[in-house]
C-alpha cells in the first residue's frame, strides 16, 4: 500500500510506500494516551495498530487551482476596480445642489426643473456606484429643493396668470 509523500505533495509526484525510511517521522499522527484506570479495556474486534507503525491519516487529494476556461467566441472582459473618489467625480452631487438653490431663490423654474432632473440622475448613479453617504445626501437635498422650487414657482406663475387675466378683464370692461 502506498501513500502520497507529505513533504512533496502534488498531483504529479510519485507515491511513497509506507515502509520507506523517513515516512513514519514525517506523518503527523495524533498521539492518544493510554488509559490509566485499573479496569482493563474491553476486547475489541478490530486489532490495534502496532506501536512501530502509526495509523495512516486519510489525506484529501490535492486538486490544482485552475481558472475557468473561456468559451470559444466569448468576449473577453477585464474588471478594473475603481475607488469611490473616482466614482464621485463621475456622479456630481454639488452641482445639482447649487443649481437647486439658485432656482429656489434667483432664477426660478429655469434652475429648479434642471436641478430636479440632474439630481434624480445623480441619485440613480450614486446608488449603483456605492458612493459615500455625503454624496448621496447632497443629491437627495438637491432633488428636494428642486421639487420645492418647481412647486413654489409653478404656483407663482399660475397666480401671475390669474392676476393678469383679472387685471385685463377689469381694464376692458
Amino acid at each position: 500500500m502506498t501513500q502520497p509523500d507529505p513533504q512533496n505533495s502534488g498531483p504529479f509526484t510519485a507515491p511513497v510506500p509506507m515502509n520507506a525510511p523517513g515516512y513514519a517521522e514525517s506523518a503527523q499522527v495524533p498521539q492518544v494516551p493510554a488509559p490509566s484506570s485499573a479496569v482493563p479495556a474491553p476486547a475489541s474486534p478490530v486489532p490495534a495498530p502496532s506501536p512501530a507503525m502509526p495509523a495512516p491519516t486519510p489525506v484529501a487529494p490535492q486538486q490544482p487551482q485552475t481558472a475557468p476556461q473561456p468559451q470559444v467566441g466569448a468576449p473577453q472582459f477585464t474588471y478594473t476596480p475603481t475607488t469611490p473618489t473616482l466614482e464621485a467625480r463621475n456622479v456630481p452631487s454639488t452641482g445639482p445642489l447649487v443649481l437647486a438653490l439658485l432656482g429656489l431663490f434667483l432664477i426660478g423654474l429655469f434652475g429648479s426643473i434642471p436641478a430636479w432632473a440632474w439630481s434624480a440622475s445623480a441619485i440613480k448613479n450614486a446608488r449603483s456606484a456605492s458612493l459615500p453617504e455625503s454624496s448621496y445626501q447632497k443629491a437627495l437635498m438637491a432633488r428636494s429643493l428642486g421639487i420645492a422650487g418647481t412647486i413654489i414657482h409653478s404656483c407663482l406663475v399660475v397666480f401671475l396668470i390669474i392676476y393678469a387675466i383679472i387685471t385685463i378683464s377689469h381694464a376692458i370692461g
